[in-house]
């Protein structure tokens, strides 16, 4: 969205429209205690806040800019460059719209008069003001006075080495970056506004001239520091050596994970380390540019450090790396990274359509009875491999051979006479049964056998209407869900009192509109969770249901393959937060490269490594925000990833560069010269 024109600010007595000037004019006022933007141009809305860089907000200050676009947050986003107006707005204007010099004159001599005087006035007292913040004779009253001013007297008032400590460690809170920043160079802030700080702004508080002092009259001061400031300073290549020292023989292990990542520990603080009872500092150890071994085989060492790895998998983001592993982590990485997951992530592999046959092959030799059976019940399972699971010495094994969708007849016959009931029961309700051998079962004792059948979608309807007056009512539920089901049947059912007949309903392809039109509407949530899931069910319905209030209904949506993409994008972004909506969304076969990108990426959030950040990192889908926001991760091996990734950032390279892990430190420096030889 972009106006071509602009007022002067409203504190002004002539407001100047300038019609074909293609600049935006924004101020910078105080609301509280916080620095806003609005935009003072006319026909744009000033009680909506600008998105603006906060180091570049001063109160009063005027700003020209190209373009402001609305977002569907109520706020104005800039675009292109941003100007700081230095002089009267008048000028501004005078310079850069088209109003002849004659109109622009007149407006300027009505107003010039008055405000000369009034912006001389005001330049002399912020003058006397910023000099009063700066003497150091100004009373400690006056002080408190001036830095609650504004922002730009804060500052200074933070630098003065009188004001008085408790001022000081009240602007330690502001939300102005450069006044807590010059509270930490402060000699007069108080030692724990001082340690607390220091996790900001380690340089400054190693710079600060009372900082020696502090160690001097408590020698015992680094292990009384806050670990976060800790851990900041030691990462620093101008940190002392003693402190190195220091935290080599007493620091905490997260202290001495970030330690490892100052190029300038020794070999002597190194070899102590490799004695560290915590393995994963032993290996950062092997892996620090100034260790005197080198590694003989990196890609080999990365291989089984991705094995063994001991990263987790947060809870609802494991069918996301499930679903989109094999699509989206590089082939090269992807079955090292896949064995060091649990049987749960690998048996959700083994279902996935996309995974390879090779990998299956593999799964079918997995200790996990679990896994194997997610082999079996793949559809893109080879023949091959389910006459060899039909024999595995477990159940559920054979089950889900009967089950799988490719199980030839001559298979199905043999697993007929299986002893297992519920081998024989899935039999029942396998579409491919031969029709003798669902006649027979029938007549099986069992109502689970029974039960399947009712749900067979190949069982003759003769056999059907006998079924529907069985006395078990899971009988009776099944038949409503089968599509085979005559709609005289079906109809009837529309009115069963039992609730669990009519969710069944809901499932059916070939129930009535008309009823799936009701049963929306239906207070149960699991009657209108199959409504979603009902693949005949309208497209209007469906896009009604996208808003439903149950999650679970969302999910079902989720998962239905004539879900239009409008609702599969709304749903990608779903703010449940055990990710149920998105992980439905993963398994749709219809959603776009965008949606799996977006819902891939989802699994970069939050701040502690895990498996899941790790596998965006290894993505060349990677969102560059997250690449950008996790570079200083604890695991080498995210750093590792985000190094070698070809959409990790160039000031973000540019850090890891400096690593002191020496695998990041190469991926980082191979990715910048791969960079500049593309560009030749």
């Amino acid at each position: 969205m972009t106006n071509n024109k602009m007022t002067k600010p409203t504190n002004t007595k002539t407001n100047i429209n300038v019609e074909s000037s293609s600049e935006i004019i924004l101020e910078c006022y105080k609301k509280g205690s916080q620095l806003k933007i609005r935009v003072i141009s006319e026909g744009y809305d000033s009680e909506l806040n600008v998105r603006f860089p906060r180091d570049l907000r001063e109160e009063g200050a005027l700003y020209s800019v190209e373009t402001i676009e609305k977002t569907k947050g109520d706020y104005y986003l800039v675009k292109g460059n941003i100007t700081k107006i230095d002089g009267d707005l008048d000028s501004f204007i005078a310079k850069n719209s088209s109003l002849d010099n004659e109109q622009h004159q007149t407006i300027l001599t009505e107003e010039k008069a008055s405000e000369e005087i009034t912006i001389s006035q005001d330049l002399r007292k912020e003058k006397n003001q910023r000099a009063e913040a700066s003497l150091e004779t100004t009373s400690p009253e006056r002080l408190r006075e001036l830095a609650h001013q504004d922002i730009k007297l804060a500052r200074v008032v933070a630098k003065n080495i009188t004001a008085p400590p408790d001022l000081l460690a009240e602007l330690a809170h502001s939300q102005d970056k450069s006044t807590r920043k010059a509270v930490v160079s402060n000699p007069n802030t108080p030692k724990e506004t001082l340690l607390e700080l220091g996790s900001q702004f380690p340089e400054e508080l190693l710079d600060n001239p009372i900082f020696d002092l502090l160690l001097l009259e408590n020698p015992n001061l680094l292990a009384e520091m806050p670990p976060s400031t800790l851990k900041s300073m030691v990462k620093r290549e101008t940190v002392p050596k003693a402190f190195l020292d220091w935290a080599v023989n007493h620091g905490n292990d997260d202290v001495l994970i970030a330690l490892l990542r100052n190029p300038q520990l020794s070999q002597e603080n190194l070899v102590q380390l490799t004695k560290h009872n915590n393995s994963q500092i032993v290996e950062e150890v092997k892996l620090h540019i100034n260790w005197n071994e080198e590694i003989e085989n990196p890609e080999e060492f990365i291989r089984q450090a991705l094995r063994e790895n001991n990263l987790t998998i947060p809870k609802g983001k494991d069918d996301i790396v499930s679903s989109f592993s094999g699509e989206m982590i590089s082939s090269q990485w992807f079955y090292d990274f896949l064995s060091s997951t649990d049987d749960y992530v690998r048996s959700a592999v083994a279902l996935n359509p996309n995974t390879p046959v090779a990998l299956l092959e593999k799964l079918t030799t997995d200790s996990h009875y679990e896994v194997r059976s997610a082999v079996a019940w793949n559809p893109n399972t080879p023949v091959a491999l389910l006459e060899k699971l039909a024999t595995d010495s477990h159940y559920v094994v054979r089950r889900c051979v009967v089950e799988n969708p490719n199980t030839p007849v001559a298979l199905l016959e043999k697993l007929a006479t299986d002893s297992d009931y519920d081998v024989r029961s899935c039999l029942a309700w396998n579409p491919n049964t031969p029709v003798a051998l669902l006649e027979k079962l029938a007549t099986d004792s069992d109502s689970e056998v029974r039960r399947r059948l009712a749900s067979n979608p190949n069982i003759p309807v003769t056999v059907l209407e006998k079924l529907a007056t069985d006395s078990d009512s899971e009988v009776r539920r099944d038949l409503a869900k089968n599509p085979k089901t005559p709609v005289t049947v079906l109809e009837k059912f529309a009115t069963d009192s039992d609730e669990d007949v009519r969710r069944d309903l809901a499932k059916n392809p070939n129930t009535p509109v008309t009823v799936l039109e009701k049963f929306a509407t239906d207070s149960h949530d699991w009657v209108r969770c199959y409504v979603a899931s009902n693949q005949n069910t309208p497209v209007a319905v469906l896009e009604k249901l996208a808003t439903d209030s149950d999650k679970y209904v969302r999910s079902r949506l989720a998962s239905n393959p004539n879900t239009p993409v409008t609702a599969l994008e709304k749903l990608a972004t779903d703010s449940d937060s055990d990710y149920e909506v998105r992980r439905y969304v993963a398994s749709n076969p219809n959603i776009t490269l965008n949606i799996k990108i977006e819902v891939f990426n989802s699994l970069a959030k939050g701040t502690r490594p895990n498996l899941g950040r790790l596998a965006v990192f290894l993505s060349p889908y990677a969102d560059v925000v997250h690449l950008a926001k996790n570079f200083r991760s604890t695991s080498w091996l995210e750093r590792w990833a985000i190094a070698q990734n070809p959409n990790t950032p160039d000031n973000t390279l540019n850090y890891l560069v400096k690593e002191g892990n020496k695998l990041v430190r190469s991926a980082a420096e191979l990715n910048i010269k791969q960079r500049q030889d593309g560009g030749k």
